[in-house]
């Protein structure tokens, strides 16, 4: 996973906002974070790569923390198309 600049952190979770739909969200026990769930948009182009995109926030700051999503396989998809697949939409804070 890579710890990217803010504005690219940025970028990345503004395009979830605009391109996917808010479905719930759940507490993490022992923990100041919650997952947000996110279903991209049907005729999106993260709709075409991803299936589910999670966020992981600090309920204290309200700040996202890490993008992570499932990847959406096809037949004769290889381990480095899904890599770069990820490497797309993921990121982590460097806090």
């Amino acid at each position: 996973m890579r710890n990217l600049s803010k504005q690219n952190r940025k970028k990345i979770f503004d395009l979830i906002k605009r391109d996917c739909t808010f479905v719930g969200s759940y507490d993490l026990e022992h923990s100041e974070e919650s997952v947000l769930t996110y279903l991209p948009k049907p005729g999106t182009q993260i709709h075409k790569d991803v299936e589910e995109v999670r966020i992981i926030k600090n309920r204290k700051t309200g700040n996202w923390v890490e993008s992570v999503v499932d990847v959406r396989w096809y037949y004769g998809m290889t381990c480095a198309d899904a890599e770069m697949i990820e490497r797309k939409y993921q990121c982590k804070s460097n806090k």
